[in-house]
């Protein structure tokens, strides 16, 4: 199936470019970081970096994908975030995501998670959805 299948968004609002795999409580993800991606024209024209509140979006999203997987069909959204940026993201990087159910309480999910370049750690996040 595809992504977008998954989430009712699509292209350019997709922030996610595959499922590279998931248990019952984890779920791998990643997404490109390009010069063609239209949010970054003008985010530091000289120097480009890749918005932070994109990669949040980017866990939210894996979240959703991955709810959905586990048989979450209601769109739910996020309720409560905290997250701390680590590094800078620029065009060229690939972004994993990972996230981990810390706690499910009937349709209530809480997530623990990371993005990561390579072995490099660029986010961490948790994130509730009720």
């Amino acid at each position: 199936m595809l992504i977008e299948q998954y989430m009712g968004l699509y292209k350019p609002w997709v922030l996610i470019d595959k499922v590279l795999s998931y248990t019952d409580n984890e779920i791998y993800t990643q997404k490109l970081i390009t010069f063609s991606d239209f949010f970054l024209i003008g985010h530091f024209p000289t120097s480009s970096i890749y918005p932070g509140v994109l990669l949040a979006e980017g866990v939210i999203q894996s979240s959703q994908i991955f709810m959905r997987i586990r048989g979450q069909n209601q769109v739910v959204r996020p309720t409560k975030m905290s997250s701390k940026f680590l590094q800078t993201v620029v065009p060229g990087d690939i972004i994993t995501y990972h996230l981990q159910i810390n706690k499910v309480i009937d349709s209530a999910y809480n997530f623990i998670g990371a993005a990561f370049i390579g072995e490099r750690q660029v986010l961490d996040i948790k994130v509730s959805f009720e």
